[in-house]
């Protein structure tokens, strides 16, 4: 049997993609059964979206957000008035108490989440450059 990629038109993919935010926040298994798409097409598109910069996740507390996710909601709405915060959260999806405890963790420089340490390798180089052999 011949394997067949399926092809969807931009506006298919964006109108999945609305399904997938605020106020729906559906998971991708109940889109997949619904829009008979597989989920790897729609993780596929999340991880792109994402990638851009806007808030996708069926889970609306930040505790399942990337740590980029968490530092650009807190970045985007630093500046931002009660109104302009309301009208913030309902588009991205988290509540506005939920970002006043992201923006502390940023402000006591703790870390934000699994994401937010570079690779161990990263690590290790920036260490090797700090500190030259023999001292420390």
């Amino acid at each position: 049997m011949e394997d067949r990629i399926m092809r969807y038109s931009k506006e298919r993919k964006e109108a999945v993609l609305k399904k997938m935010m605020p106020p729906h926040n559906r998971s991708i298994i109940e889109l997949a059964k619904e829009e008979g798409i597989s989920e790897a097409a729609l993780y596929l598109w999340r991880g792109q979206v994402r990638e851009r910069g806007l808030l996708l996740d069926s889970d609306r507390a930040p505790e399942g957000w990337s740590a980029r996710d968490k530092f650009n909601a807190v970045v985007e709405s630093a500046a931002m008035n009660e109104s302009e915060l309301a009208e913030y959260c309902r588009r991205k999806g988290p509540y506005p108490e939920q970002l006043a405890p992201l923006a502390q963790e940023l402000r006591d420089g703790r870390r934000l989440g699994p994401r937010s340490e570079p690779p161990a390798e990263k690590r290790a180089e920036g260490r090797s450059q700090a500190y030259p052999p023999g001292r420390t």
